[in-house]
């Protein structure tokens, strides 16, 4: 990649427009080797590490894809490069309500507990989701006495509304597309970047990440 590209960041950004790939880059290798590091762990960069930074900017620079789809087994660095993905959006996004992370069993228990008003469309309209170890959920659950699938359903509607979502699970491709079947699978291959981050542990590993 060349150090020299100046790509469009819009609809995902404001402010970080006129930022280079490799400004991004190297914020987001930053903010990595940060988070391991406060996690105890020592950091030793690795071309499967350097390559899995360079895809996540390279889709923070692409307008046509709204979403992205980190999959791969426990312990990859899913949830660090999550955290990362939502330093980088609240470096432009001044306003907390603008950037919002979940977990799918904190959506369920929202929606069960009404704590919002319009608890559907709060979770629609936030320009920016991260929800992370989608696919721990049950598929269905009770909520205002009808079963239904929360997270496929927000999935599904932000999708349609063009709003940027970034999904971390650890479910493969194969068992992703068999939880929440072919409707949302079809819409994240037509509009979400997915990077596998392998199936090896670093929790394992004291030079790991």
């Amino acid at each position: 990649m060349e150090s020299n590209i100046v790509y469009s960041l819009e609809p995902k950004f404001q402010r970080l427009k006129n930022e280079s790939l490799e400004n991004v880059r190297s914020f987001l290798k930053a903010r990595y080797e940060d988070r391991v590091k406060k996690g105890g762990m020592s950091m030793t960069w690795d071309k499967h590490s350097a390559d899995i930074i360079d895809e996540v900017a390279a889709w923070l620079g692409t307008p046509y894809k709204t979403g992205l789809l980190l999959f791969g087994g426990y312990g990859t660095g899913k949830t660090t490069v999550l955290s990362c993905i939502e330093d980088i959006f609240r470096k432009d996004y001044f306003d907390p309500g603008h950037v919002r992370r979940y977990y799918p069993f904190e959506i369920i228990d929202i929606l069960k507990s009404n704590q919002l008003p319009a608890p559907m469309a709060e979770f629609v309209k936030a320009p920016v989701m991260l929800i992370d170890e989608v696919g721990m959920e049950p598929l269905s659950s009770t909520i205002w006495g009808e079963r239904c699938s929360p997270v496929r359903d927000i999935i599904i509607a932000r999708y349609d509304h063009s709003k940027t979502t970034i999904i971390a699970t650890n479910l493969d491709s194969v068992e992703f597309r068999s939880h929440y079947g072919d409707r949302v699978m079809d819409r994240l291959t037509q509009a979400y970047t997915c990077i596998y981050l392998g199936t090896d542990s670093y929790r394992h590993d004291p030079e790991g990440k």
